[in-house]
């Protein structure tokens, strides 16, 4: 009588058990489709916005470039440096970046080196791009691209909308380096189509610049965005 009382009661707990965990699977499974459920609804709901048709010129600084599409390259005047930045007290013995930021500091416009024309897909395809990423990068990560392209910033179809990137770029180096680099930037950017690159110099100062560069480029495209995300390359 103990015995079966005790087997019994094992029993009884091992249902208890399972009925428990039962439960806790159950209302996982709930909450993780709930949570895909509003995932589908949100990626539904934002839609980025890419209308190249309506681009506004501004004076003559937008040279407009047949494609097979519309390109639109905007091309400034190269920025002189300010050469009354050198007056400064102890100027001479500052970094070379740091030098190089106070004589361009002023610079708010820079002639692009490379486009992306119609990334967002033109005005038959902009309702289909859903995320646009925009990742800063300079030259000479092209390893660290590569990882991304094939990861987390893979371009690709998501409940219907696309997802797609840039990487936003500057200049580095000087003279026969400066030129090698950037050409063999052109020729990814061939092979890709996912690179823009302005000529300023590419250092941890002008992050900002790259950023600012990129949002007025964007705005006087006429390219509106409701989901985009910047990135470093890391």
């Amino acid at each position: 009588m103990y015995l079966r009382a005790k087997f019994g009661l094992g029993a009884f707990l091992r249902d208890l058990k399972m009925g428990k965990i039962r439960t806790k699977t159950l209302v996982l499974g709930v909450s993780l489709g709930l949570f895909l459920l509003y995932l589908s609804k949100d990626f539904t709901a934002k839609r980025v916005i890419c209308n190249s048709n309506t681009v506004r010129e501004e004076s003559s600084e937008i040279i407009k470039r047949s494609t097979r599409n519309i390109s639109y390259v905007y091309s400034f005047p190269k920025c002189q440096q300010n050469a009354s930045a050198g007056n400064v007290e102890g100027f001479s013995s500052l970094p070379v970046n740091i030098k190089d930021f106070l004589y361009h500091k002023h610079c708010l416009h820079f002639p692009m080196l490379l486009d992306v024309p119609d990334k967002c897909g033109g005005a038959d395809e902009s309702a289909q791009v859903f995320l646009l990423l925009v990742i800063k990068s300079i030259p000479d990560n092209f390893e660290r691209r590569e990882v991304l392209r094939k990861t987390w910033a893979k371009e690709r179809l998501h409940n219907g909308v696309q997802i797609r990137r840039i990487f936003i770029s500057a200049a580095t180096g000087s003279g026969f380096e400066r030129e090698r680099k950037n050409r063999l930037l052109e020729l990814e950017q061939n092979e890709y189509n996912d690179i823009l690159q302005w000529d300023f110099r590419d250092t941890f100062y002008n992050l900002t610049l790259k950023q600012t560069t990129w949002l007025s480029i964007s705005k006087a495209s006429g390219t509106m965005m409701e989901a985009s995300t910047s990135l470093p390359d890391i």
